[in-house]
């Protein structure tokens, strides 16, 4: 068994196996894998961990400015870039079990680790530069939480010791808790993690308790938006980005059948367990070594979209209420009328509120065999704290607003009605849209999807 303390820039090896003497050997050494060939380790002084596991065109860039082609079982440091390129994907293992796992055109920067594996104490610090992301925490966030920060270009994520996901395009971050969640077998505390950032000398901070649940920042001087239950296709987009299936992976002792490797793909896979085994000395670690195994998508799936909570088909006031907090807006653009023109659909949610509609909520558009001027119909707050039934709301005789050139004389009657699909809770809303003039009318009507990025 090997431990290994690392402070700062510096690290050594206290050696209790049998045969190994030296903190040279073992930072040099070999392992024997299960073909019985003996294979060179990967443990080099000063690594804060190794990559796991590689598919496609994966580089690593150091503080010394050398891109170096990553291979499975390569070393890490402190200051490492690790980039996927095209259709390629990485998982990258900490010496404390963390591991972070990335899709295909992703980035990653290994900012600072300090581990005493004694104490199970130090500090993980992270950037997610770009790209589609998974971590999972390991053992410095599991007892100081608060010494795990990775951040994005537009906020940190804050852990509590948890699973996350998530994805970055520029100024634009998402995350998502994964887990663990209340019906967990390994004993681990509820997860929990804080999305925040500072604008203008002023933090914004939300947290995120709920497994399923995630939250969004839009831009560089946005603040997070509320959190709010992640639809079904947002969570299997992430699961089809981060699939195990596009990764040369090692599996767990009793999913495959005892046997010598037989292919490069699982020589290579056998020889980084060998490696691990005296790096991390850790069976766990095996375990941390999946993307989305079956149950825990599931999961997140179920928790995130309220699966076998509500029946498909036209939402009730009580399904709504199954929700108590996140705020979502229903969009739909160029919706076309039978006559001519079209319209733009926004109608926000706000769950914690009880309210539909208000704030930026609207119609507006132009209906050509109306009048040719836009118009624009605001659609007022209605509340469903009380009440049964379906979750129909109704806009009569709307006067338009438009503040230029406007359809003067043009009324509106508005019909929305929330559906869930998929188990989810007001997936889409169907709208119809009545614009009149005098005695000259025309009708539009589609399905607005609900996003999960905040208000309208």
């Amino acid at each position: 068994m090997s431990v290994f303390y690392l402070m700062g820039t510096a690290a050594w090896a206290q050696v209790t196996s049998a045969g190994v003497s030296s903190i040279s050997q073992k930072l040099s050494g070999s392992v024997i894998n299960s073909a019985g060939i003996r294979q060179n380790t990967v443990l080099t002084p000063n690594a804060v961990g190794i990559v796991a596991a590689v598919k496609g065109e994966v580089q690593v860039a150091g503080e010394d400015g050398k891109t170096r082609t990553v291979k499975s079982g390569m070393p890490l440091f402190v200051g490492d870039r690790v980039k996927t390129g095209e259709k390629s994907h990485s998982q990258v293992l900490f010496l404390d079990e963390t591991v972070f796992t990335l899709g295909e055109k992703s980035e990653l920067v290994i900012d600072d680790f300090i581990y005493d594996p004694e104490q199970n104490t130090g500090r993980v610090f992270a950037e997610i530069v770009e790209g589609v992301f998974r971590f999972v925490t390991g053992k410095i966030a599991k007892k100081e939480p608060e010494n795990m920060k990775v951040k994005l270009p537009s906020g940190t994520i804050g852990i509590r010791g948890t699973i996350v996901g998530g994805r970055v395009q520029g100024g634009k971050s998402f995350v998502m808790l994964l887990g663990p969640g209340k019906n967990n077998n390994t004993g681990d505390r509820l997860g929990q993690i804080s999305l925040e950032n500072v604008i203008d000398g002023k933090k914004s901070e939300v947290l995120i308790t709920k497994t399923g649940f995630g939250s969004s920042i839009d831009d560089f001087d946005v603040p997070p938006a509320p959190p709010m239950q992640v639809p079904r296709d947002v969570v299997m987009q992430l699961a089809n980005d981060l699939m195990p299936d596009k990764l040369p992976f090692m599996p767990r002792p009793g999913l495959l059948p005892a046997r010598a490797p037989t292919t490069a793909s699982e020589e290579a896979g056998q020889i980084i367990y060998d490696e691990m085994d005296v790096m991390f000395d850790s069976e766990q670690v095996r375990d941390l070594l999946i993307l989305f195994d079956e149950e825990q998508l599931d999961s997140a799936i179920d928790a995130s979209d309220g699966t076998n909570a509500v029946m498909d088909g036209l939402a009730t006031l009580e399904d709504l209420r199954k929700l108590d907090m996140g705020i979502g807006c229903f969009f739909q653009p160029g919706v076309p009328f039978n006559g001519g023109g079209s319209y733009d659909f926004y109608y926000e949610i706000n769950f914690g509120m009880r309210r539909v509609g208000g704030g930026n909520s609207r119609v507006e558009g132009t209906a050509s065999n109306v009048d040719p001027d836009p118009f624009r119909f605001n659609l007022g707050p209605r509340f469903f704290a009380q009440g049964v039934g379906p979750a129909i709301f109704d806009y009569q005789n709307i006067p338009d607003s438009h503040a230029v050139a406007a359809c003067q004389n043009c009324q509106g009657d508005v019909h929305i009605a929330l559906n869930n699909q998929g188990g989810v809770i007001a997936e889409f809303a169907h709208h119809r849209v009545n614009i009149t003039n005098g005695t000259v009318s025309d009708v539009g009507n589609g399905d607005a999807f609900r996003s999960c990025g905040g208000a309208c």
